[in-house]
């Protein structure tokens, strides 16, 4: 993320989940949000890249079947895979 074609549209997301997002995930991502608010603030782009996302509709909403956890862990705990595949996701 050393560049962002649409800042200001990726700004939206970014003030939404950075204060949920476990430090495990990111350790940089205050960086990279006050990096983003600075591109936002210089951006030309007026037309957005891509349409907003949509609004949770609730979980009453969810159709799908969620299958009961394999291991035992906290939320916002490093999930043991995420070791494995972190290079794949930041190299």
């Amino acid at each position: 993320m050393d560049r962002l074609a649409d800042p200001k549209t990726a700004l939206l997301d970014l003030e939404d989940c950075y204060p949920t997002l476990p430090v495990w995930l990111d350790p940089k991502a205050g960086e990279r949000l006050e990096r983003c608010r600075d591109e936002a603030t210089r951006s030309r782009k007026r037309v957005a890249s891509v349409e907003p996302r949509p609004a949770f509709a609730g979980f009453e909403k969810v159709l799908h079947v969620v299958t009961p956890p394999v291991t035992s862990r906290q939320d916002g705990a490093r999930p043991e895979v995420w070791s494995r595949q972190a290079d794949y996701f930041t190299a």
